[in-house]
């Protein structure tokens, strides 16, 4: 109870930039990247403490920042996933999975180096272990949403538990949640033939999809194969599993790895008419990181589709991946 107490605390005492132009005066995006991660544990995304700067998080605290400020997206998701660490909860990991022991300016500097350069730097942020075992906690966790809810957004209570009623369906149905993880407290044999059952599905919907595609990039049109099956290409998942299982071939694409990881977070998207197109927010990161530059090239360009039209994707399909475009 006292380590409950002592994490109220630290939610209510959160250093928020102060600004009259923000809804009581306090920028939301830690309160909302909290809510956010609340909400995942809740799904059993995150089984284990490893918070992945990845889409279904992003989607979350997009969810949550609109609902706070509705006329404005957040231009820079990373910047709370990295400035959170002064919390002293939150810990960032780098590509060797250990601490980064990093100072308030080196979190600036990296905060500020754009969004590539925080995804190449940060493998994933944890919680303190006694905060990730509260937050496993149903009771515990409802009462920390509270906190925040009350502390931070007490106008906005009924929109902000509209939105975990709708997680809450999305974990009654089943969907949103990896079949993984939908078995991780039954026993090892389960798991192991779930497991099975996964890796052969995705050999499955990989071969189906670079078949389609006659090992060619959707986007750039790179054609990457050598012997037998062995390609760089990857099948990417327009809607992602996690939202929802589709294994169909319809429901891929052949792309590069930097394309895939580019259309994953919401970087680039192609259209229900076939044209790539780029974000705002990328043509912004593009200005401070040349490496970003090439990327800009895809805007306005034609989709490589499949011969076989039954094996195109769907326009509800990529209307869904569109409409998520990062503005």
């Amino acid at each position: 109870m006292l380590q409950v107490e002592k994490f109220k605390e630290a939610f209510k005492r959160l250093r928020v930039n102060r600004n009259k132009t923000f809804p009581y005066g306090n920028a939301p995006h830690k309160p909302c990247f909290l809510l956010a991660v609340i909400d995942l544990i809740e799904a059993g995304h995150f089984y284990e403490n490893k918070v992945r700067y990845e889409p279904r998080l992003l989607e979350k605290f997009d969810a949550y920042f609109k609902i706070i400020i509705p006329e404005k997206r957040p231009d820079r998701p990373y910047y709370p996933f990295v400035f959170l660490a002064s919390a002293g909860f939150w810990n960032l990991h780098g590509q060797d999975n250990l601490k980064l022991d990093i100072s308030s300016n080196e979190r600036y500097r990296l905060a500020n180096s754009g969004h590539t350069r925080v995804s190449e730097t940060v493998r994933f942020a944890s919680l303190s272990d006694e905060l990730f075992s509260c937050l496993k906690d149903s009771k515990t966790r409802d009462q920390l949403r509270e906190v925040i809810i009350d502390k931070w957004f007490p106008e906005h209570r009924h929109q902000i538990r509209a939105e975990f009623n709708t997680l809450q369906q999305e974990i009654d149905s089943g969907v949103g949640v990896l079949e993984d993880e939908l078995v991780i407290n039954t026993n090892s044999d389960v798991i192991e033939r779930w497991r099975r059952i996964n890796q052969q599905r995705h050999h499955n919907f990989r071969n189906a999809v670079l078949r389609a595609y006659g090992y060619q990039c959707a986007a750039t049109g790179w054609k990457l194969k050598a012997k037998g099956d062995t390609t760089l290409l990857e099948a990417a998942h327009i809607i992602p599993l996690a939202e929802k299982p589709d294994n169909r071939p319809q429901n891929g694409m052949a792309l590069t790895p930097t394309v895939h990881r580019a259309m994953d977070n919401h970087l680039i998207a192609p259209g229900p008419d076939y044209i790539w197109r780029v974000s705002k927010f990328l043509r912004f990161e593009a200005k401070a990181d040349n490496g970003a530059s090439w990327l800009l090239k895809l805007d306005g360009s034609r989709m490589i589709l499949p011969k076989d039209k039954r094996l195109r994707p769907s326009s509800n399909v990529l209307e869904w991946r569109y409409e998520r475009l990062m503005k």
